[in-house]
């Protein structure tokens, strides 16, 4: 029996494709053991997620979840700065300031909440003695535990192949070519935004070099251990180590046009297989069923205050008006259209006014009140079903999202278009490689950092049933169809154990 030490952060943006790595592991080899270290709030969806694992293999070994002291990446990185701090409109004097955040993101914890991690972990470790390690690049406690113990372990990146391997890119390509993180730049940066780009590649490469309070942290964190710190910056610059074997939740075809390093894998969509809606929740699978489906769902850091949510339904009420009055010759389109409905996933911001509603006397009722009372327009707070399997039945026909990893290589899995709503960092990449790619919009380009109903309604319409709307739909179902040769978590399951084998 081997055992195998999957090592991430809690939130789920960042552990969803280590609890998919974990299923593929063990249902391609049931003697492998599978551990996970993660903070407390990780352990229900491990528990959850070992449970389906066994269902699908019954002959597998049940994952082991083994809880870390500390505070959670998130829950750090919230206490100091807030998602404000770098939710902000892209320009000039913003995207340095993001970019100088972007060190505070690679190193949310103080020197004292790093070393009670960094030793939790390692008591995790000695306890139980991994054969493999499998890091989260986010997560520098495990990365500078592995460098200093020597372990044999890979990195798992949910991100973009260009998001680790930017800075392996021949001629400079990093500064000319490809837009800089958060800056919001198209793809190819044009020759009149170049000094542009450069200007904030450089701001990049500035404060990894010199941001004060990381570099007391590593001081720090170096006197009281003896370790040197280790974190996602110095894995992606560091061109070195390349028996640093680095796992990407992407491959070249869903991606902007890059050279790939050896030491970096591209594995496609890492999706975690989970049961049905049907299985799930039975009344939302019927009502899925009873015509073509929106999906809005932000995420779980993006919070809308009202004034948010009157735009999105804004945005949403033309969508409506557009289908019920579908101007298309065909008239089994005209019937399917005019059945359209949206299922909103939201989440309120409580400290600015969250106590709003949808009861009949609202602005927001006013808005969608017609559709909210026949029920073709659900809001809820909490969905019961994962939102991947929500994808999968088929009935959805456009994916609004925050424009993160997970979101949107969800949607590619499923062969769903895709409205994006960007507001930080890779998110803006995310937009601009959806349109690249044909599968998709930018639905907040003007409105950006936020959305407006007038920007966004549109850009519903277009991808919903616009003139592009079928290549749309054609164009994702050829990527699911070149995704599903070689499934992204059997890719990093083989890879994983092929490593574990050497």
């Amino acid at each position: 029996m081997k055992k195998i030490l999957l090592v991430t952060n809690s939130e789920l943006g960042q552990a969803n494709i280590f609890l998919a790595a974990g299923h593929a592991l063990v249902s391609r080899d049931p003697d492998v053991e599978v551990h996970y270290a993660s903070f407390p709030a990780l352990s229900k969806p491990v528990f959850e997620a070992s449970r389906y694992a066994l269902r699908c293999s019954p002959k597998a070994r049940p994952f082991v979840f083994h809880a870390l002291e500390g505070v959670s990446f998130i829950a750090a990185f919230m206490a100091v700065n807030g998602l404000e701090t770098i939710s902000k409109s892209p320009g000039l004097a913003s995207t340095p300031e993001y970019l100088k955040m972007m060190m505070k993101i690679v190193l949310p914890w103080s020197a004292p909440g790093f070393i009670t991690i960094f030793r939790s972990l390692v008591r995790v470790i000695e306890d139980i003695t991994p054969d493999f390690v499998v890091v989260d690049p986010l997560f520098g406690p495990g990365l500078t535990v592995c460098d200093h113990l020597g372990l044999k372990h890979m990195i798992l990146s949910p991100n973009a192949v260009k998001d680790m391997a930017l800075a392996s890119q021949p001629w400079g390509a990093m500064f000319w070519k490809y837009p800089i993180s958060g800056s919001a730049l198209p793809y190819p940066v044009p020759w009149s935004l170049l000094p542009l780009n450069i200007y904030y590649g450089l701001c990049a490469v500035w404060y990894h070099l010199t941001e004060r309070d990381y570099h007391i942290a590593a001081a720090a964190i170096k006197r009281e251990t003896g370790v040197s710190l280790v974190t996602f910056d110095k894995v992606v610059m560091d061109r070195r180590r390349p028996e640093r074997r680095i796992l990407v939740a992407s491959r070249p075809e869903i991606d902007f046009p890059l050279v790939v390093p050896p030491h970096i894998i591209p594995c496609g969509p890492i999706i975690r297989p989970v049961p049905a809606v049907s299985e799930i929740d039975p009344d939302l699978d019927a009502w899925l069923r009873g015509g073509p489906t929106v999906l809005v769902n932000l995420g779980s850091h993006m919070v809308m205050t009202e004034a948010d949510a009157v735009e999105m339904a804004g945005a949403l009420r033309a969508l409506l008006n557009a289908a019920s009055s579908s101007s298309s010759s065909a008239a089994e389109v005209d019937v399917k259209w005019r059945s359209l409905r949206v299922l909103w996933k939201l989440k309120k911001h409580t400290a600015a006014g969250g106590g709003y509603g949808f009861e009949p006397v609202s602005a927001l009722h006013d808005i969608l009140g017609k559709e909210l009372d026949d029920d073709r327009v659900r809001v809820v707070d909490w969905l019961a079903c994962e939102p991947v399997a929500l994808l999968e039945t088929g009935n959805v026909v456009c994916a609004v999202s925050h424009g993160g990893a997970n979101s949107v290589h969800e949607a590619i899995h499923a062969g769903v278009p895709q409205v994006l709503l960007p507001s930080w960092a890779d998110c803006y990449d995310f937009a601009i490689r959806v349109e690249y790619l044909g599968i998709g919009c930018w639905g907040n380009r003007r409105g950006m950092p936020r959305w407006t109903a007038s920007e966004l309604g549109p850009i519903l319409v277009e991808v919903v049933m616009g003139h592009d709307a079928d290549k749309m739909r054609a164009r994702a179902k050829e990527l699911v169809a070149v995704c599903s040769e070689t499934p992204g978590s059997a890719v990093a399951a083989d890879a994983i154990l092929a490593e574990l084998a050497s």
